[in-house]
């Protein structure tokens, strides 16, 4: 599934935090630029504390939502960042990600170029570094969230502050999936499933 931080961290939040604690067996991919970038530039949930455009230029005041922190206290057994500025890093990503059962999900940052002027290609390129070569334990969720801590922050940046921004695998464990839970659809879907010689009688006896 693909998205954007618009719709995926406002109106959308409520689908994907319920797959997540449920562990469905699903990769969402999301495309993270900071701004509703289809519709002018204003501010997204993601949005950093003290930004300002053309579309809102009163500056934004709300601390952004942490998607890391949310997916990883939500329950999603994979929790990823990506950058769009490195290809090879994403493609590995994404290839883990679905390679996951559970639920799986890469918050990828994508500059936005047009209505973004602060968070461009050279301001990650300065500021993002890969989790897997520091030697991050990705089985340990308390130190996922330290990491997730770091970047975006809950206040204004201070004067000569640089801030930074992990990427790769956060966190990963193996956790029985909804679907191994519902044995109802264990061999396939609903919908595939023959509806012959099923009598429900019974039900609608107990049902009068």
């Amino acid at each position: 599934m693909i998205g954007g931080d618009g719709d995926q961290f406002a109106e959308g939040g409520n689908h994907w935090l319920h797959a997540a604690r449920r562990n469905v067996n699903l990769t969402l991919l999301i495309h993270d630029n900071q701004v509703y970038g289809l519709t002018t530039g204003q501010f997204s949930p993601t949005t950093n504390i003290g930004e300002k455009n053309k579309a809102t230029p009163v500056p934004v005041v709300e601390a952004p939502v942490n998607a890391m922190q949310l997916a990883l206290s939500a329950g999603a057994t994979f929790v990823a960042r990506g950058y769009a500025g490195d290809n090879k890093q994403e493609t590995e990503l994404l290839v883990e990600a679905i390679k996951h059962k559970g639920f799986s999900i890469i918050d990828t940052m994508q500059p936005c170029v047009t209505f973004n002027h602060h968070n461009t290609f050279a301001w990650f390129y300065e500021r993002v570094y890969k989790l897997q070569e520091q030697g991050h334990d990705m089985t340990n969720k308390m130190q996922a969230f330290e990491r997730a801590e770091e970047w975006p922050l809950r206040r204004p940046v201070k004067e000569g502050e640089k801030e930074k921004v992990a990427t790769g695998i956060f966190f990963k464990e193996d956790r029985p999936t909804w679907e191994d839970g519902t044995p109802q659809i264990a061999q396939k879907p609903l919908v595939k499933q023959s509806l012959e010689n099923i009598d429900i009688s019974p039900l609608l006896d107990e049902l009068m």
